[in-house]
């Protein structure tokens, strides 16, 4: 086993790099160069190596990146199909194209953009689904950009899926005829695409990316052992998988699948085998049987249901806060019913010695008294000697009448404690002041803006 650029071990042992090239490719390129295409993005589309999770868990990762296709921002993997979708389109004279996804589409989102490079009027019936995401209201994400844009969108409100429930389908297929009537009847010539691009001259696209991966991993001095891949719609395996068996590589395909892709349901394998053996018939090479071809298909279900989770270890099911092997707590399971999010805290109930607020005895002079049982009623009746504080500091604990206006200030003192602190802590603790003049008063470190002068008959009146 030969060591790799990224100094772990490269992937297939025995295997050489660059085996596949020659006769192989150039017949495979021959089939492929006979098919229309109308190149739409820009490929082949970058393959990098990620050396931080490759040094975190010992094995050589690739990523390539089908995101990066082009021509905008407004790019992905549905960018290959409509290059062939297109292609025979505008061979045929197509002028209006007419496709479905739900309301946040992005392979409608690729396909309206492919159109207008192309000239092609796209057409996108939406589905929104009510009773989990609400009426619809102001426009957003890729429904947004279809409006920008200027696409032709019909929104239709639906309970479920158009893939699951059989109601919503027929009410989309009823809408996608009428429209296709409309735009013939006037003389329109329309194309009808599946959801999530699903075409049979779509299907072929992907074995171009299975074909530059092969290049890419060589030019790395790697040969991969395993491809993931999300699968949905199953418009990208097919191609993949036919262009391995085309071409003898060892190659296995691990596929993550959002949907269920069981033998029951709306997409299953039975119509992977069927698409894939449809690509070897276009790429002119021999299908092997029904058994074989399943074999190869790897589809792991663990994640398509709602709130995706994390598959976690028996040990970690058991026990959601501890697990083996980590250095931290993990978070607990998502909860079920609201998708991650933990239900909301009871309310705590409060002590029933503790549902009246304790005020410290500090404190208590400065509040109002809300019950006259509590104990501040008893401090209060021993507030029974006042100070006078003059400007110039002196205090004056004879408890006889306050000075004249203007000339100092009196305050209350909270209880016999306080004739015994010193003058600065007594003036801190001053909050009511009352004087007549224009000076401007200090009590510890807060200042009051003393009232306009006023006559001597006036401040007597006021402080009676």
């Amino acid at each position: 086993m030969s060591d790799s650029p990224l100094g772990g071990a490269s992937f297939g042992e025995g295997a050489v790099p660059g085996r596949l090239a020659g006769e192989d490719f150039t017949h495979f390129d021959t089939a492929i160069d006979k098919l229309p295409r109308r190149r739409v993005g820009f490929y082949p589309t970058p393959f990098h190596a990620l050396p931080n999770v490759s040094d975190m868990y010992g094995i050589n990762f690739f990523l390539k990146r089908e995101d990066l296709a082009g021509p905008s921002a407004i790019s992905g993997s549905k960018t290959r199909l409509a290059e062939f979708i297109l292609g025979r389109a505008l061979e045929e004279g197509v002028t209006h194209l007419i496709t479905q996804g739900a309301y946040l589409t992005n392979s409608g989102l690729q396909f309206a953009a492919a159109c207008l490079s192309a000239r092609i009027t796209p057409i996108l019936v939406l589905t929104r689904n009510v009773p989990r995401h609400g009426e619809l209201g102001e426009p957003r994400g890729n429904y947004l950009l279809n409006q920008t844009m200027g696409v032709e969108t019909h929104v239709i409100n639906v309970s479920g899926t158009a893939w699951t429930d059989p109601e919503a389908a027929a009410r989309v297929a009823d809408t996608i005829e009428d429209r296709k009537a409309e735009l013939e009847a006037q003389g329109h010539k329309v194309l009808v695409v599946g959801t999530g691009g699903a075409h049979p001259d779509g299907f072929i696209a992907h074995a171009l990316a299975f074909r530059e991966m092969l290049e890419q991993s060589t030019a790395a001095g790697v040969e991969l052992d395993f491809i993931y891949h999300t699968i949905g719609t199953g418009t990208a395996l097919p191609g993949m998988l036919a262009a391995k068996l085309s071409l003898g590589h060892p190659v296995k395909f691990r596929s993550i699948a959002i949907n269920g892709y069981n033998d029951d349901d709306w997409m299953n394998p039975a119509v992977i085998v069927e698409r894939t053996k449809a690509v070897l018939t276009t790429l002119d090479a021999p299908a092997p049987d029904d058994a074989a071809i399943r074999a190869e298909i790897d589809i792991d279900q663990r994640f398509h249901r709602r709130g995706l989770r994390r598959p976690h270890h028996r040990e970690h099911r058991r026990h959601p806060r501890t697990c083996p092997g980590r250095r931290r707590l993990c978070r607990p399971r998502l909860h079920r019913q609201g998708l991650g999010r933990a239900p909301p805290p009871r309310p705590q109930r409060p002590h029933p010695r503790r549902q009246q607020r304790r005020i410290p005895a500090h404190r208590r002079h400065r509040q109002p008294l809300r019950d006259p049982r509590s104990r501040r009623t008893h401090h209060q009746a021993r507030r029974n000697r006042c100070a006078a504080i003059g400007l110039d500091g002196h205090v004056n604990q004879s408890g006889s009448k306050p000075p004249l206006p203007g000339q100092s200030m009196r305050c209350r003192l909270s209880c016999d404690r306080q004739a015994s602190r010193p003058v600065a802590h007594q003036m801190a603790d001053m909050r009511r002041t009352s004087a007549v003049g224009s000076q401007m008063a200090i009590c510890g470190d807060r200042r009051a803006r003393l009232p306009r002068p006023q006559g001597r008959a006036a401040a007597a009146q006021q402080l009676q």
